[in-house]
């Protein structure tokens, strides 16, 4: 069962990842439609997916998700007063607020939550029981100094097309500006990977250039794809 909640959207919510989890990983890091674009080479046992949870996954510097389905959009729906989904990062901060009676902006997710939670009637913790995982999410690389990290995603083949990953993208970006005040969010995508770019797209990532012939996938080098994300154009959003 994935862990506690720490922030949703529209379509997903965001867990911790736990040791319970580790299964998930390892089948989906080994199958070729999910390692291929993530440019992972070699199989990963039981074993080394530990490992990669010991040293990845828990670094205290990093942020690592997984991707659920969400499972309390009708909370977050009644909090918003109109009883119809909260259609982006923005429209759901400005649902908070009116839903908090204050009429402030939320200074933060944990804020937010708090604020909806409280407008709901429940005032406690959002359980687990139910979210399904269908990817992972993560922000790390983080440069405290010039204020950058690196966001990177997957989603499970069945579940793609959905807007899963980026409604996780939305969130994550949320996190790392809002919360962690970084001044740029940056993702690297192969060439070939046209929902990927898509979902940067759509989150209003700008490509910035090109790394030629920088990963070596399927028999042959390729190009990949540097995107960025400025804090001043997620917040004219």
């Amino acid at each position: 069962m994935p862990g506690a909640m720490f922030t949703e959207g529209e379509s997903v919510a965001l867990h911790t990842i736990e040791d319970d989890d580790l299964e998930f990983l390892r089948r989906w890091r080994n199958d070729p439609a999910v390692r291929r674009p993530l440019t992972v080479n070699e199989p990963s046992n039981g074993e080394q997916t530990e490992r990669f949870f010991e040293d990845a996954i828990s670094a205290d510097e990093d942020a690592n998700f997984l991707i659920c389905v969400a499972d309390r959009r009708e909370a977050t729906e009644e909090a918003s007063g109109e009883g119809r989904p909260v259609s982006s990062v923005a429209d759901r901060r400005e649902a908070t607020e009116e839903a908090s009676g204050e009429g402030r902006p939320v200074s933060s997710v944990a804020d937010r939550r708090e604020a909806t939670e409280e407008a709901s009637g429940e005032g406690r913790p959002a359980s687990s029981a139910g979210a399904e995982p269908v990817g992972m999410i993560s922000l790390f690389d983080e440069d405290r100094t010039a204020g950058t990290a690196t966001i990177a995603y997957w989603v499970v083949p069945d579940a793609r097309g959905n807007g899963y990953a980026t409604d996780a993208t939305d969130l994550v970006c949320e996190h790392a500006f809002a919360d962690r005040r970084l001044h740029k969010v940056r993702a690297d995508v192969l060439h070939s990977n046209e929902g990927s770019r898509r979902v940067l797209e759509k989150a209003g990532f700008e490509r910035e250039g090109v790394l030629r012939e920088e990963k070596f996938v399927g028999g042959e080098h390729v190009d990949v794809y540097r995107y960025g994300l400025l804090a001043a154009d997620w917040r004219a959003e």
